[in-house]
């Protein structure tokens, strides 16, 4: 079976292909959704996210421990929405590789970069639901100012969850 996703039919629901870059933000923030022989992809620039202990809001209501997202979380959900809200969304399995620009040398985990940016995207519709994610791969680079991630994902060719193992 040939590595990686391969899969020459639509995976997006009426999305036309658009190869020009667009400026969704006053930040200078590009996204592209571009083209690559016989697959396609969609790639986001998005901005750096809460990290999951500031993602999350503890609270007590009625002596009831409740988890709400917080202002932040919410906040990000919603320039992520700017961003993003105009493509997908994707209906079938997807492939995704996220390369992660820290916006300092502070020491994080990389799993916990991927929370908000993953559920932000479905909110955003992109994708229905976060589930669809069968290929995920992560990578962490040297820091940058301000931060950001680089998301690429396209239909998978595994079109479901197999067991490698």
């Amino acid at each position: 079976m040939e590595n990686g996703p391969r899969s020459k039919e639509a995976c997006m629901e009426d999305t036309p292909l658009q190869e020009t870059p667009v400026q969704p933000d006053g930040e200078g923030r590009e996204v592209y959704l571009g083209v690559d022989p016989g697959v396609r992809f969609l790639t986001l620039r998005l901005p750096w996210p809460p990290s999951v202990n500031t993602y999350w809001r503890h609270i007590v209501i009625n002596g009831r421990p409740r988890t709400l997202i917080s202002k932040a979380g919410r906040q990000y959900k919603t320039h992520v929405q700017l961003i993003a809200s105009r493509y997908g969304p994707f209906v079938k399995p997807i492939a995704m590789w996220i390369h992660a620009y820290p916006p300092d040398r502070r020491k994080r985990d990389i799993d916990n970069i991927l929370k908000a940016p993953l559920d932000s995207l479905e909110k955003a519709g992109v994708y229905k639901n976060d589930s669809q994610i069968v290929e995920l791969h992560a990578f962490k680079h040297e820091p940058v100012k301000g931060g950001y991630l680089d998301i690429k994902m396209c239909c998978s060719a595994l079109g479901r969850y197999v067991d490698l193992f």
